[in-house]
Protein backbone atom coordinates (compact mmCIF):
# COMPACT_ATOMS: atom_id res chain seq x y z
CA UNK A 1 0.00 0.00 0.00
CA UNK A 2 2.87 2.34 0.86
CA UNK A 3 4.47 1.73 -2.55
CA UNK A 4 1.18 2.58 -4.28
CA UNK A 5 0.86 5.83 -2.32
CA UNK A 6 4.44 6.74 -3.17
CA UNK A 7 3.78 6.08 -6.86
CA UNK A 8 0.69 8.28 -6.74
CA UNK A 9 2.74 11.06 -5.18
CA UNK A 10 5.31 10.84 -7.99
CA UNK A 11 2.55 10.95 -10.61
CA UNK A 12 1.02 13.96 -8.90
CA UNK A 13 4.37 15.79 -8.84
CA UNK A 14 4.94 15.08 -12.54
CA UNK A 15 1.43 16.34 -13.33
CA UNK A 16 2.05 19.55 -11.38
CA UNK A 17 5.37 20.13 -13.16
CA UNK A 18 3.80 19.61 -16.58
CA UNK A 19 0.93 21.92 -15.66
CA UNK A 20 3.33 24.56 -14.35
CA UNK A 21 5.40 24.47 -17.52
CA UNK A 22 2.33 24.74 -19.71
CA UNK A 23 0.83 27.71 -17.91
CA UNK A 24 4.20 29.48 -17.86
CA UNK A 25 4.89 29.04 -21.57
CA UNK A 26 3.01 30.97 -24.22
CA UNK A 27 3.00 30.04 -27.90
CA UNK A 28 2.17 32.35 -30.79
CA UNK A 29 1.71 31.08 -34.35
CA UNK A 30 2.82 33.26 -37.25
CA UNK A 31 1.64 32.95 -40.86
CA UNK A 32 3.03 34.93 -43.77
CA UNK A 33 -0.28 36.65 -44.56
CA UNK A 34 -1.70 37.41 -41.11
CA UNK A 35 -1.51 40.36 -38.74
CA UNK A 36 0.77 38.51 -36.37
CA UNK A 37 3.47 38.69 -39.03
CA UNK A 38 2.69 42.24 -40.16
CA UNK A 39 2.96 43.43 -36.55
CA UNK A 40 5.65 40.99 -35.45
CA UNK A 41 7.48 43.47 -33.23
CA UNK A 42 4.32 44.42 -31.35
CA UNK A 43 3.15 40.82 -31.02
CA UNK A 44 6.41 39.69 -29.42
CA UNK A 45 6.87 42.69 -27.14
CA UNK A 46 3.30 42.55 -25.79
CA UNK A 47 3.25 38.85 -24.97
CA UNK A 48 6.18 38.39 -22.60
CA UNK A 49 4.29 37.75 -19.39
CA UNK A 50 5.24 34.13 -18.84
CA UNK A 51 8.48 32.25 -18.21
CA UNK A 52 8.94 31.59 -21.92
CA UNK A 53 7.51 32.85 -25.19
CA UNK A 54 7.63 30.56 -28.21
CA UNK A 55 6.99 32.17 -31.60
CA UNK A 56 6.34 29.58 -34.31
CA UNK A 57 6.71 30.47 -37.99
CA UNK A 58 4.30 27.97 -39.55
CA UNK A 59 4.91 28.63 -43.25
CA UNK A 60 7.82 27.95 -45.61
CA UNK A 61 8.45 31.55 -46.69
CA UNK A 62 8.15 35.09 -45.30
CA UNK A 63 8.80 38.37 -47.11
CA UNK A 64 10.74 40.44 -44.55
CA UNK A 65 10.60 43.57 -46.73
CA UNK A 66 6.95 43.97 -45.69
CA UNK A 67 7.98 44.67 -42.10
CA UNK A 68 9.28 47.79 -40.40
CA UNK A 69 12.85 48.93 -40.94
CA UNK A 70 13.87 47.07 -37.78
CA UNK A 71 12.08 44.48 -35.66
CA UNK A 72 13.00 45.79 -32.20
CA UNK A 73 12.43 43.18 -29.50
CA UNK A 74 12.77 44.02 -25.82
CA UNK A 75 13.75 40.80 -24.07
CA UNK A 76 11.98 40.40 -20.72
CA UNK A 77 11.69 36.62 -20.71
CA UNK A 78 13.08 33.60 -22.54
CA UNK A 79 12.14 33.80 -26.22
CA UNK A 80 12.31 31.16 -28.94
CA UNK A 81 11.75 32.00 -32.61
CA UNK A 82 11.33 28.69 -34.41
CA UNK A 83 10.61 27.73 -38.01
CA UNK A 84 9.38 24.50 -39.52
CA UNK A 85 11.49 21.40 -38.99
CA UNK A 86 12.33 21.49 -42.71
CA UNK A 87 13.36 25.16 -42.42
CA UNK A 88 11.57 28.49 -42.80
CA UNK A 89 12.96 31.19 -45.10
CA UNK A 90 13.08 34.84 -44.04
CA UNK A 91 13.78 36.69 -47.29
CA UNK A 92 14.96 40.31 -47.03
CA UNK A 93 14.70 40.65 -50.83
CA UNK A 94 17.91 42.66 -51.30
CA UNK A 95 16.87 45.09 -48.56
CA UNK A 96 17.42 45.69 -44.84
CA UNK A 97 13.81 45.91 -43.65
CA UNK A 98 12.85 43.45 -40.97
CA UNK A 99 16.32 43.10 -39.50
CA UNK A 100 16.29 41.78 -35.96
CA UNK A 101 17.36 43.77 -32.90
CA UNK A 102 17.34 42.10 -29.47
CA UNK A 103 17.47 44.39 -26.44
CA UNK A 104 18.36 42.64 -23.16
CA UNK A 105 17.43 45.27 -20.57
CA UNK A 106 17.48 43.06 -17.48
CA UNK A 107 20.35 41.11 -15.92
CA UNK A 108 18.67 37.79 -15.13
CA UNK A 109 20.28 35.61 -17.76
CA UNK A 110 17.45 35.64 -20.30
CA UNK A 111 17.78 33.30 -23.26
CA UNK A 112 16.87 33.90 -26.90
CA UNK A 113 16.91 31.05 -29.42
CA UNK A 114 16.65 31.12 -33.21
CA UNK A 115 15.83 27.66 -34.58
CA UNK A 116 15.22 26.34 -38.13
CA UNK A 117 15.34 29.78 -39.78
CA UNK A 118 16.98 30.75 -43.09
CA UNK A 119 18.09 34.39 -43.38
CA UNK A 120 18.70 35.29 -47.03
CA UNK A 121 19.28 38.32 -49.30
CA UNK A 122 20.07 40.92 -46.64
CA UNK A 123 21.59 43.95 -48.40
CA UNK A 124 22.69 47.38 -47.24
CA UNK A 125 23.70 50.28 -49.49
CA UNK A 126 27.33 51.45 -49.43
CA UNK A 127 26.60 54.78 -47.75
CA UNK A 128 24.83 53.24 -44.74
CA UNK A 129 26.82 51.91 -41.79
CA UNK A 130 25.93 50.29 -38.46
CA UNK A 131 23.22 48.00 -39.81
CA UNK A 132 23.39 44.24 -39.23
CA UNK A 133 21.19 41.22 -39.85
CA UNK A 134 20.98 40.62 -36.10
CA UNK A 135 21.97 43.12 -33.41
CA UNK A 136 22.15 42.22 -29.72
CA UNK A 137 22.06 45.13 -27.25
CA UNK A 138 22.45 44.65 -23.51
CA UNK A 139 23.15 46.47 -20.25
CA UNK A 140 24.86 43.34 -18.95
CA UNK A 141 26.83 40.42 -20.32
CA UNK A 142 24.60 37.96 -18.46
CA UNK A 143 22.48 36.56 -21.28
CA UNK A 144 22.34 33.56 -23.61
CA UNK A 145 21.88 33.67 -27.38
CA UNK A 146 21.54 30.42 -29.35
CA UNK A 147 21.39 29.96 -33.12
CA UNK A 148 20.48 26.37 -34.00
CA UNK A 149 19.98 24.84 -37.45
CA UNK A 150 19.86 28.20 -39.20
CA UNK A 151 21.15 29.26 -42.62
CA UNK A 152 22.62 32.64 -43.58
CA UNK A 153 23.06 33.07 -47.33
CA UNK A 154 23.59 35.88 -49.83
CA UNK A 155 24.08 38.62 -47.25
CA UNK A 156 26.36 41.60 -47.91
CA UNK A 157 26.72 42.95 -44.39
CA UNK A 158 27.62 42.07 -40.80
CA UNK A 159 25.60 39.07 -39.65
CA UNK A 160 25.89 39.46 -35.86
CA UNK A 161 26.82 42.53 -33.83
CA UNK A 162 26.89 42.60 -30.02
CA UNK A 163 26.70 45.93 -28.16
CA UNK A 164 27.03 46.08 -24.37
CA UNK A 165 26.55 49.28 -22.40
CA UNK A 166 27.75 48.66 -18.86
CA UNK A 167 30.68 49.82 -16.77
CA UNK A 168 31.10 46.54 -14.89
CA UNK A 169 30.73 43.17 -16.57
CA UNK A 170 29.22 40.18 -14.81
CA UNK A 171 31.64 37.35 -13.98
CA UNK A 172 29.31 35.16 -16.05
CA UNK A 173 30.52 35.18 -19.64
CA UNK A 174 28.14 36.08 -22.40
CA UNK A 175 27.24 32.88 -24.19
CA UNK A 176 26.64 32.85 -27.93
CA UNK A 177 26.21 29.38 -29.40
CA UNK A 178 25.93 28.59 -33.10
CA UNK A 179 25.14 24.94 -33.82
CA UNK A 180 24.22 22.93 -36.92
CA UNK A 181 24.17 26.07 -39.05
CA UNK A 182 25.31 27.07 -42.53
CA UNK A 183 26.91 30.30 -43.76
CA UNK A 184 27.43 31.00 -47.45
CA UNK A 185 28.07 33.92 -49.80
CA UNK A 186 28.80 36.54 -47.18
CA UNK A 187 30.31 39.15 -49.48
CA UNK A 188 31.54 42.17 -47.57
CA UNK A 189 30.85 44.68 -44.85
CA UNK A 190 30.08 48.33 -45.37
CA UNK A 191 30.34 48.72 -41.61
CA UNK A 192 34.09 48.64 -42.06
CA UNK A 193 35.20 46.16 -39.43
CA UNK A 194 34.01 42.55 -39.35
CA UNK A 195 31.96 40.58 -41.87
CA UNK A 196 30.47 37.74 -39.85
CA UNK A 197 30.61 38.56 -36.15
CA UNK A 198 31.77 41.50 -34.07
CA UNK A 199 31.41 42.22 -30.38
CA UNK A 200 31.88 45.24 -28.13
CA UNK A 201 31.95 42.92 -25.11
CA UNK A 202 35.45 42.57 -23.72
CA UNK A 203 35.02 38.91 -22.77
CA UNK A 204 32.55 37.30 -25.16
CA UNK A 205 32.18 33.56 -25.48
CA UNK A 206 31.43 32.45 -29.02
CA UNK A 207 31.15 28.73 -29.72
CA UNK A 208 30.52 27.42 -33.24
CA UNK A 209 29.69 23.72 -33.40
CA UNK A 210 28.87 21.40 -36.32
CA UNK A 211 28.57 24.30 -38.74
CA UNK A 212 29.75 25.02 -42.28
CA UNK A 213 31.26 28.16 -43.81
CA UNK A 214 31.65 28.11 -47.57
CA UNK A 215 31.65 30.31 -50.67
CA UNK A 216 32.59 33.29 -48.51
CA UNK A 217 34.39 35.87 -50.62
CA UNK A 218 35.09 38.99 -48.59
CA UNK A 219 35.61 41.89 -50.98
CA UNK A 220 37.14 44.17 -48.41
CA UNK A 221 40.23 44.49 -46.21
CA UNK A 222 38.41 43.25 -43.11
CA UNK A 223 38.28 39.91 -41.30
CA UNK A 224 35.44 37.46 -41.10
CA UNK A 225 35.54 37.18 -37.31
CA UNK A 226 37.10 39.38 -34.64
CA UNK A 227 36.82 37.96 -31.14
CA UNK A 228 38.32 35.99 -28.32
CA UNK A 229 36.95 32.83 -26.79
CA UNK A 230 36.16 31.27 -30.18
CA UNK A 231 35.55 27.55 -30.54
CA UNK A 232 35.13 25.88 -33.93
CA UNK A 233 34.20 22.21 -33.75
CA UNK A 234 33.50 19.93 -36.71
CA UNK A 235 33.54 22.81 -39.20
CA UNK A 236 34.41 21.87 -42.76
CA UNK A 237 34.27 23.27 -46.26
CA UNK A 238 34.44 21.47 -49.58
CA UNK A 239 36.60 24.37 -50.71
CA UNK A 240 39.21 23.14 -48.23
CA UNK A 241 39.37 26.28 -46.08
CA UNK A 242 37.15 27.78 -43.42
CA UNK A 243 38.11 31.41 -44.00
CA UNK A 244 39.11 32.81 -47.37
CA UNK A 245 40.74 36.16 -46.66
CA UNK A 246 41.68 38.83 -49.18
CA UNK A 247 44.12 41.49 -48.03
CA UNK A 248 46.56 43.76 -49.83
CA UNK A 249 48.93 45.14 -47.18
CA UNK A 250 50.11 44.96 -43.59
CA UNK A 251 48.79 48.33 -42.44
CA UNK A 252 46.48 46.82 -39.82
CA UNK A 253 46.39 43.71 -37.66
CA UNK A 254 44.19 41.75 -39.94
CA UNK A 255 43.33 38.62 -37.99
CA UNK A 256 43.51 38.25 -34.23
CA UNK A 257 42.71 34.89 -32.64
CA UNK A 258 42.94 34.51 -28.87
CA UNK A 259 41.90 31.88 -26.32
CA UNK A 260 40.34 29.82 -29.09
CA UNK A 261 39.92 26.15 -29.94
CA UNK A 262 39.83 24.61 -33.41
CA UNK A 263 38.77 20.97 -33.21
CA UNK A 264 38.22 18.66 -36.17
CA UNK A 265 38.20 21.41 -38.79
CA UNK A 266 39.34 22.01 -42.33
CA UNK A 267 42.36 24.21 -43.00
CA UNK A 268 41.59 27.47 -41.25
CA UNK A 269 43.04 30.41 -43.21
CA UNK A 270 43.51 30.89 -46.95
CA UNK A 271 44.64 34.13 -48.55
CA UNK A 272 47.80 36.13 -49.18
CA UNK A 273 49.25 39.27 -47.59
CA UNK A 274 47.69 38.41 -44.25
CA UNK A 275 48.90 39.68 -40.89
CA UNK A 276 47.77 37.31 -38.16
CA UNK A 277 48.33 37.10 -34.41
CA UNK A 278 47.37 33.87 -32.62
CA UNK A 279 47.64 33.52 -28.83
CA UNK A 280 46.60 30.98 -26.20
CA UNK A 281 44.86 28.73 -28.71
CA UNK A 282 44.48 25.02 -29.37
CA UNK A 283 44.40 23.14 -32.67
CA UNK A 284 43.44 19.51 -32.19
CA UNK A 285 41.89 16.35 -33.60
CA UNK A 286 42.39 17.37 -37.23
CA UNK A 287 42.53 14.84 -40.02
CA UNK A 288 43.36 16.47 -43.35
CA UNK A 289 44.02 14.20 -46.31
CA UNK A 290 44.21 16.79 -49.09
CA UNK A 291 47.39 18.57 -50.18
CA UNK A 292 46.67 21.77 -48.24
CA UNK A 293 48.69 22.77 -45.15
CA UNK A 294 46.81 22.11 -41.93
CA UNK A 295 46.50 25.62 -40.48
CA UNK A 296 47.14 28.05 -43.34
CA UNK A 297 48.58 28.09 -46.84
CA UNK A 298 48.93 31.89 -46.95
CA UNK A 299 51.82 33.40 -48.91
CA UNK A 300 53.68 36.68 -48.36
CA UNK A 301 52.10 36.92 -44.91
CA UNK A 302 53.18 37.41 -41.30
CA UNK A 303 52.09 35.00 -38.55
CA UNK A 304 52.93 35.45 -34.88
CA UNK A 305 51.84 32.45 -32.82
CA UNK A 306 52.29 32.45 -29.05
CA UNK A 307 51.37 30.12 -26.17
CA UNK A 308 49.47 27.69 -28.37
CA UNK A 309 49.13 23.93 -28.76
CA UNK A 310 48.85 21.62 -31.76
CA UNK A 311 48.00 18.01 -30.99
CA UNK A 312 46.45 14.87 -32.38
CA UNK A 313 46.86 15.90 -36.01
CA UNK A 314 46.99 13.50 -38.95
CA UNK A 315 47.86 15.51 -42.04
CA UNK A 316 49.12 14.89 -45.55
CA UNK A 317 50.99 18.16 -45.93
CA UNK A 318 52.94 20.60 -43.79
CA UNK A 319 51.55 22.41 -40.76
CA UNK A 320 51.97 26.01 -42.00
CA UNK A 321 52.35 27.48 -45.47
CA UNK A 322 56.04 27.78 -46.29
CA UNK A 323 56.09 31.17 -48.06
CA UNK A 324 55.32 33.41 -45.07
CA UNK A 325 57.21 34.85 -42.11
CA UNK A 326 56.70 33.19 -38.74
CA UNK A 327 57.42 33.82 -35.09
CA UNK A 328 56.58 30.74 -33.03
CA UNK A 329 57.01 31.08 -29.27
CA UNK A 330 55.90 28.85 -26.40
CA UNK A 331 54.46 26.22 -28.72
CA UNK A 332 53.58 22.61 -27.91
CA UNK A 333 53.40 20.00 -30.68
CA UNK A 334 52.15 16.57 -29.66
CA UNK A 335 50.99 13.42 -31.45
CA UNK A 336 51.30 14.73 -35.00
CA UNK A 337 51.76 12.61 -38.11
CA UNK A 338 52.51 13.92 -41.60
CA UNK A 339 53.24 12.31 -44.95
CA UNK A 340 54.86 15.47 -46.29
CA UNK A 341 58.57 16.19 -46.69
CA UNK A 342 58.50 18.02 -43.36
CA UNK A 343 56.19 19.17 -40.60
CA UNK A 344 57.58 22.71 -40.45
CA UNK A 345 58.73 24.02 -43.82
CA UNK A 346 59.99 27.59 -44.31
CA UNK A 347 61.43 29.27 -47.40
CA UNK A 348 62.92 32.68 -48.27
CA UNK A 349 62.17 34.33 -44.89
CA UNK A 350 63.76 34.93 -41.51
CA UNK A 351 62.21 32.53 -39.00
CA UNK A 352 62.21 32.63 -35.19
CA UNK A 353 61.40 29.55 -33.10
CA UNK A 354 61.51 29.91 -29.32
CA UNK A 355 60.44 27.55 -26.54
CA UNK A 356 59.16 24.77 -28.77
CA UNK A 357 58.19 21.41 -27.25
CA UNK A 358 57.63 18.53 -29.67
CA UNK A 359 56.63 15.05 -28.56
CA UNK A 360 55.57 12.02 -30.58
CA UNK A 361 56.09 13.59 -34.00
CA UNK A 362 56.08 11.22 -36.98
CA UNK A 363 57.27 12.39 -40.41
CA UNK A 364 56.67 9.60 -42.92
CA UNK A 365 57.41 11.20 -46.27
CA UNK A 366 59.95 9.90 -48.79
CA UNK A 367 62.70 7.84 -47.23
CA UNK A 368 65.83 9.87 -46.60
CA UNK A 369 64.13 13.16 -47.44
CA UNK A 370 61.61 13.90 -44.69
CA UNK A 371 62.38 16.22 -41.75
CA UNK A 372 60.78 17.77 -38.72
CA UNK A 373 62.09 21.19 -39.82
CA UNK A 374 63.07 21.97 -43.42
CA UNK A 375 64.50 25.45 -44.05
CA UNK A 376 65.32 26.87 -47.50
CA UNK A 377 66.97 30.29 -47.45
CA UNK A 378 66.84 30.66 -51.23
CA UNK A 379 69.30 32.88 -53.11
CA UNK A 380 69.49 35.69 -50.52
CA UNK A 381 70.93 35.29 -47.02
CA UNK A 382 68.25 34.54 -44.44
CA UNK A 383 68.24 33.46 -40.80
CA UNK A 384 66.78 30.53 -38.89
CA UNK A 385 66.93 31.07 -35.13
CA UNK A 386 66.01 28.26 -32.73
CA UNK A 387 66.06 28.71 -28.94
CA UNK A 388 64.92 26.20 -26.35
CA UNK A 389 63.79 23.47 -28.70
CA UNK A 390 62.87 20.20 -26.98
CA UNK A 391 62.10 17.21 -29.22
CA UNK A 392 61.50 13.67 -27.96
CA UNK A 393 59.92 10.37 -28.90
CA UNK A 394 59.82 11.24 -32.59
CA UNK A 395 60.54 9.61 -35.96
CA UNK A 396 61.65 11.20 -39.25
CA UNK A 397 62.49 9.56 -42.58
CA UNK A 398 65.31 12.05 -43.03
CA UNK A 399 67.39 14.46 -40.92
CA UNK A 400 65.50 15.94 -37.99
CA UNK A 401 66.49 19.47 -39.08
CA UNK A 402 67.55 20.13 -42.67
CA UNK A 403 68.81 23.39 -44.19
CA UNK A 404 69.24 24.14 -47.88
CA UNK A 405 69.70 27.27 -49.99
CA UNK A 406 72.56 29.45 -51.20
CA UNK A 407 73.34 31.19 -47.91
CA UNK A 408 71.86 31.22 -44.42
CA UNK A 409 72.50 32.03 -40.78
CA UNK A 410 71.58 29.19 -38.44
CA UNK A 411 71.39 29.55 -34.67
CA UNK A 412 70.35 26.82 -32.25
CA UNK A 413 70.85 27.10 -28.49
CA UNK A 414 69.61 25.69 -25.18
CA UNK A 415 67.93 22.80 -26.95
CA UNK A 416 67.46 19.10 -26.15
CA UNK A 417 66.80 16.21 -28.53
CA UNK A 418 66.00 12.81 -26.99
CA UNK A 419 64.75 9.43 -28.21
CA UNK A 420 64.78 10.35 -31.89
CA UNK A 421 64.80 7.90 -34.79
CA UNK A 422 65.97 9.72 -37.91
CA UNK A 423 67.17 8.55 -41.31
CA UNK A 424 70.47 10.35 -41.36
CA UNK A 425 71.94 12.99 -39.07
CA UNK A 426 70.03 15.03 -36.52
CA UNK A 427 71.03 18.28 -38.26
CA UNK A 428 72.00 18.46 -41.93
CA UNK A 429 73.03 21.76 -43.51
CA UNK A 430 73.42 21.56 -47.29
CA UNK A 431 73.59 25.32 -47.85
CA UNK A 432 76.43 26.54 -50.03
CA UNK A 433 77.47 29.12 -47.45
CA UNK A 434 76.70 29.17 -43.73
Amino acid sequence: MAKINQLLIYIYIIFILIFFLEINTKEIFIHHNDDNFNYLQKVINENQYDTELIVRFEDDYYDMSKLLYSTEITVNTNITLIGKSSGTTLDFKKDKKGRLSLNFLRTRGEKVQLINLNFINFYVSKDLVGVQVITVISKSNNFLFIVDNCNFQDNNHVVFHFKTYCNKLSPIDTQFFITNSYFSKIEKSNYGDIVFYTSDISSPLLIINNSIFEDINIKDKIPLIGCEGLTLENCHSDYGYLFNIYNQNFKKEYISIGDSTFQNTSTIIHGNYVKCNITNSRFKDMKIKNSIPAITDSKFSMFSIYNSEFYNLNISNILLGEESKYILENIKLDSIKTNSKSLLYFIYNNIELKNIEADNITCLGDSGDTSFILYDSGEIEKRLSIKNLHVRNSVTNGPLIKLIGKQNEFYIEHSEINDIYSYGSIIENLSKKV
